[in-house]
């Protein structure tokens, strides 16, 4: 239950990403440059990968500091563990597929001229939403240790932490989205193009996409609290 280092571990993959990222876009990427294009698509993954290589490394050292980690089998486990996780699973499996459904949804309904430029202009206020979304999962990551302690000491308190819980991410989410709302171009500035958010260019564009999906932040806030 100690979740602050699994926070460190996360922190620090985000952080070696960010900056292997940050060193191939200034300065591996000039290099590379040709008349065909630029060979940044795979050292932009590597760095991915390397930030989540270096999220587990650093989780595995912490775990070994309290038990021995190794590699075996047992059939009988893992089929009673199958068993047991499955509806789990397949709850976090369709929850994934949520949010890629509607990029695809956009490929398929809409001319294949205007789906690319519907999917860039939508993908940006919900990557900006997604990040938004974020912190009702830090909240609760924080929060589960105190709510299973609860659980099998003092029943009652459950029903507390809980009403409190849903009220404080309720009242950030409904914050959230009205400040995405109100600030929406202004915080668009500073990740697209201005041909993003120019009616002239899109009649409908990521300006308006933001201020549809901002309101997702309330209703994924509380439901993540029963979640």
């Amino acid at each position: 239950m100690a979740t602050e280092f699994s926070f460190i571990s996360t922190t620090l993959g985000k952080i070696t990403n960010f900056a292997l990222v940050i060193a191939i876009t200034f300065w591996w990427l000039p290099l590379t440059v040709t008349p065909q294009g630029s060979q940044g698509l795979l050292p932009i993954l590597l760095a991915a990968l390397a930030g989540n290589m270096m999220m587990t490394g650093v989780l595995a050292w912490y775990a070994r500091r309290h038990f021995r980690i190794g590699l075996s089998s047992d059939i009988t486990l893992m089929r009673e563990l199958c068993i047991k996780t499955l509806p789990f699973g397949l709850a976090l499996f369709l929850n994934a597929i949520f949010f890629k459904v509607d990029i695809l949804l956009l490929t398929l309904l809409l001319p294949e001229q205007s789906a690319h430029t519907a999917v860039a202009l939508y993908s940006v206020p919900m990557k900006v939403v997604e990040v938004a979304m974020m912190f009702a999962a830090l909240f609760l990551n924080s929060l589960l240790p105190t709510l299973t302690t609860a659980f099998a000491t003092t029943p009652q308190k459950v029903a507390k932490l809980l009403t409190r819980s849903a009220l404080l991410l309720g009242s950030a989410g409904l914050l959230g989205a009205i400040i995405l709302s109100i600030f929406a171009r202004e915080i668009l500035s500073l990740v697209v193009n201005p041909d993003y958010i120019n009616p002239l260019v899109h009649a409908v564009n990521s300006l308006d996409a933001l201020r549809v999906v901002a309101w997702i932040l309330p209703l994924y806030f509380l439901s993540s609290v029963a979640t």
